[in-house]
Formats: C-alpha cells, structure tokens, sequence
C-alpha cells in the first residue's frame, strides 16, 4: 500500500539528481549550482509558484552570487542568453546566463595571460619586435613588413604599440 503512495511523490533524493543532471548539461560545478539556486530562491517571484525571478530583480540575484554587472551588461548578458525578450526567467535560464558569463569570463582570462605572456618587457603594451619574438617561437617566421601590418591592423588609436584592449579586440576578432 505505501508502495502505491511512494510512487505519487517524487524520490527524497530528486533535487540531488536534478544537481547531478545540471552538472552534465552546464559546464558548472555542484557548488556554484547549489549557490545559484539559493540566490535563484531568494529572489523568486512569490506571486506565482513558476519558480521564475523577474529580470528586474536579476541584477540582486547576481549581485548576492559576487556577479555585479551594470543594467547594460545584464542586458547584453540577456541577449547573448537568448532571454532579452523575457520577463521572468527560471532558474535553468539562469544557469545557462551563469554558464555564457562563465565561458566569457574565462575566455578574458586567456587572453589576459596570453598578453602577459607577450608582453615580455612588462610595460603593458606589445610593440613590434615583442610581437616578432612571440610569432616566432610560434613558429612563424614574419617579415618586417608582416609585423608593422599586425601592428598597424591592432593599434587603434595610432602610438604604434598595441595596449590591451586592442589586443583582447584582436584575439576576439575573426580576422
């Protein structure tokens, strides 16, 4: 008989599968999810029982997660998410927006590093004969001509050298 009735409520240990089925579909681990979910729970909507936040108290959420963004990030955040048309998301919206800061996030680490890296004298820039020594200990043997056009094709605002965020354009960039 109380088989019977078991088999109406979901097994005790639901939400730890359902953990365990976020880990593999989201590149997170237990203890960010976990950590989300909490801060998801907090913010949730009580006016309906969707499990859903609003976006406008999204930017609290995040905030309670160590996340602060501006409204214009959380707005390109939504975007590149797929969710800028939405009201209210739930909480596996929410860890796919977690997963796309995360993979932007660690991407900007790369190319942090790779500058450093490069940047053999420490003065925050890449100048030419930098950038020939980090091309050929890639492998690639350049020409004068080669290097002033990777130069020239980064340097934006025109000193010559190429700052950081010049970099980080170029290795965004498809070219």
């Amino acid at each position: 008989m109380w088989k019977t009735a078991k088999k109406v409520l979901p097994p005790i240990n639901a939400r730890e599968k359902s953990e365990e089925k976020l880990e593999e579909i989201f590149d997170l681990s237990a203890e960010q999810i976990a950590e989300y979910r909490e801060a998801f729970s907090v913010y949730q909507d009580s006016t309906d029982s969707t499990g859903t936040v609003t976006v406008d108290r999204l930017g609290k959420v995040l905030e309670s997660v160590g996340e602060k963004c501006t409204n214009d990030e959380l707005t390109d955040l939504l975007e590149r998410a797929d969710l800028r048309m939405c009201e209210k998301i739930d909480f596996r919206e929410f860890l796919t927006m977690m997963q796309k800061r995360k993979e932007e996030t660690d991407a900007s680490d790369v190319i942090s590093e790779a500058f450093m890296l490069f940047d053999t004298n420490g003065d925050g820039y890449l100048g030419a004969e930098e950038l020939r020594h980090v091309m050929t200990c890639l492998g690639e043997q350049l020409t004068d001509e080669d290097v002033e056009n990777m130069v020239r094709l980064a340097d934006m605002d025109g000193d010559g050298k190429i700052n950081f965020a010049e970099f980080a354009t170029m290795m965004s960039s498809d070219q």
